[in-house]
């Protein structure tokens, strides 16, 4: 897809009434490349209306000279249990995410479903993304020099044709210049406190001192109360289905044991409760959930 020139996405967005924060520094030409066209508008205004809920974000995270060159909003499929389902099986929950790419690196914002950020981020250098690549469905997958894949879903083509391009040019940019800083891990885990890197199974930010929780911590409340680790990890409508399911599970077992039949309900608990904790605590995992937001 060719890109407009800035002067006339400067003429559109001055058409349509949009307004970008003015300390927020963007390549306006990726950013909105589309201009014309019935659904043109519509795609900008969605565009800057998720701008605005992540500029709070952007003005603290960003350093010095940092340009967004792209955003768009999607799903990461996460390893996560939802009580009903982790009973029986490794469930998968969809995590949305926005994807800010910009000149130095590739931001990934946890969000609530209506682009909202959460305090959980990632950061992945272009240097440590070896492929970026897409098919015929809404899912872009990135492959990194460590051997992760990232695989993000629920973007229109016109999205997945911009955000490769950018990846694969900054890429290309890094790679002339034999640009590569250093990096822990690709997917570097950031502090949703001070936005500063935080090594991989840490849980203090040695920065600010911010605490997160780890994972055995939540998975210690998890076989309390399942529902318990899903709310800390901020997925509330979630939790409150596993209120309901578990107590109807508890019900149950009142009821086996009501006719005497007490290994059954004891087994039942222990290996539901346990296996709730394990899927959680993986979740828990992937990513830094500050204490201080519970």
């Amino acid at each position: 897809m060719s890109v407009a020139n800035r002067p006339a996405v400067e003429r559109k967005l001055s058409e349509l009434k949009v307004e970008l924060a003015p300390d927020v520094q963007y390549r306006l030409e990726t950013l909105f490349p589309r201009r014309k066209g019935s659904y043109a508008a519509h795609t900008i205004r969605r565009r800057a209306k998720l701008l605005g809920q992540l500029e709070p974000v952007l003005r603290d995270m960003l350093l010095s000279g940092e340009v967004v060159q792209f955003i768009c909003k999607g799903k990461q499929t996460a390893s996560n249990n939802t009580y009903f389902l982790g009973v029986l099986c490794d469930d998968n929950i969809k995590l949305h995410t926005a994807l800010v790419m910009t000149n130095l690196r590739l931001l990934c914002i946890q969000t609530n479903h209506r682009g909202i950020p959460k305090r959980t981020f990632w950061s992945v250098f272009y240097s440590q993304i070896k492929k970026v690549e897409s098919g015929i469905t809404d899912e872009v997958t990135l492959e990194l020099s460590d051997g992760l894949f990232l695989s993000y879903y629920e973007f229109s083509q016109d999205e997945i044709l911009i955000l490769k391009q950018v990846i694969r040019e900054m890429s290309a940019r890094f790679e002339a210049n034999h640009f590569d800083p250093p990096a822990l891990q690709s997917w570097e885990q950031l502090c949703g406190h001070c936005y500063q890197i935080v090594p991989n199974r840490e849980y203090e930010c040695e920065n600010c001192r911010a605490q997160f929780w780890s994972p055995g911590e939540i998975a210690i409340r998890c076989f309390l109360f399942p529902p318990w680790g899903t709310w800390i990890l901020g997925h509330y409508g979630v939790a409150l289905w596993e209120v309901l399911v578990f107590f109807a599970i508890l019900a149950y077992d009142f009821h086996s044991i009501r006719r005497g039949d007490f290994s059954t309900a004891l087994v039942f608990l222990i290996f539901g409760n346990s296996l709730a904790a394990l899927l959680t605590s993986r979740n828990a995992a992937k990513g830094l959930y500050l204490k201080e937001d519970v």
